[in-house]
């Protein structure tokens, strides 16, 4: 019993750090976000015409249509699928923060090789593209990936 309320114990406290790891990486993306950059009403809310325009100038290659959505749907909708998906068109489209703000999300899910080898790839195209802080943002990716691969060799 004491084994099993262990094993309880640890899988709460892995979710309870996942948690805090998902809310301080939001927590990040927001204060990194000007605060005047979405055109919304005070509530965040969109109108339908709104946001289909914003999805076909997003889709069309507009960078700061795809940056709105991104900031729409982890403020607004609270929908991370969502904001993750903007955030990818919003990289593509060819702004270095954006490809930065890409990377921080795929660089997130630690125990996931194949985001940070993705996260890699977008924070070396900020660092293309003129963001200024990407080198030590590259560098701590590169730490993950090392620490992961030392890892999984040693199984």
């Amino acid at each position: 019993m004491k084994r099993f309320t262990m094993f309880v114990t640890s899988v709460l406290l892995i979710g309870v750090a996942f948690f805090c790891a998902r809310e301080y990486q939001k927590a990040y993306f927001l204060s990194q976000m000007p605060a005047n950059s979405i055109r919304m009403q005070d509530s965040l809310q969109l109108s339908d015409e709104e946001l289909l325009k914003l999805k076909k100038d997003a889709l069309d290659g507009a960078p700061s249509a795809g940056y709105q959505l991104m900031e729409y749907y982890a403020v607004y909708k609270k929908d991370d699928k969502q904001t993750l998906y903007w955030a990818q068109i919003a990289a593509e489209n060819g702004d270095a923060n954006n490809a930065h703000n890409y990377a921080s999300f795929l660089a997130d899910d630690e125990g996931n090789l194949m985001s940070l080898l993705r996260a890699r790839f977008w924070a070396r195209r900020a660092i293309e593209r003129g963001e200024n802080n990407g080198e030590s943002f590259l560098s701590s990716i590169d730490a993950k990936i090392k620490k992961l691969e030392s890892k999984d060799a040693d199984q």
